[in-house]
């Protein structure tokens, strides 16, 4: 992609990620003014909100490759596996200085 496209494209996701964001934020405070409408603390709304919240933000399961996983601590693994293969280093990129040699500075030319 030409700079001008990869900069278009940023701003296209950036405006994206803010509307998410005004979105999620809106359907949170509709949720919080329905719980004070709705009873306290220590209700069952409270309780069945808690519990639906929760399986909302749990992971049950993912496709790594073609295999379906489902066990708890595989799902975790396959998790972990995935972002620290996104951000490990790549070692191929760096060149090799093994066999190159290097002048040595005199006290003189160093300063």
């Amino acid at each position: 992609l030409a700079i001008f496209s990869t900069d278009g494209r940023w701003c296209t996701l950036a405006k994206r990620g803010a509307i998410v964001r005004r979105e999620e934020m809106n359907w949170r405070q509709k949720s919080r003014v329905l719980w004070l409408k709705e009873g306290g603390r220590n209700t069952r709304f409270f309780h069945h909100t808690a519990v639906a919240h929760r399986r909302f933000n749990h992971i049950s399961k993912i496709k790594v490759g073609d295999q379906l996983i489902e066990k708890e601590v595989e799902v975790k693994r396959g998790i972990s596996n995935f972002y620290e293969g996104m951000y490990k280093e790549s070692s191929s990129w760096r060149p090799s200085l093994e066999d190159v040699s290097f002048e040595i500075l005199s006290e003189g030319d160093s300063a």
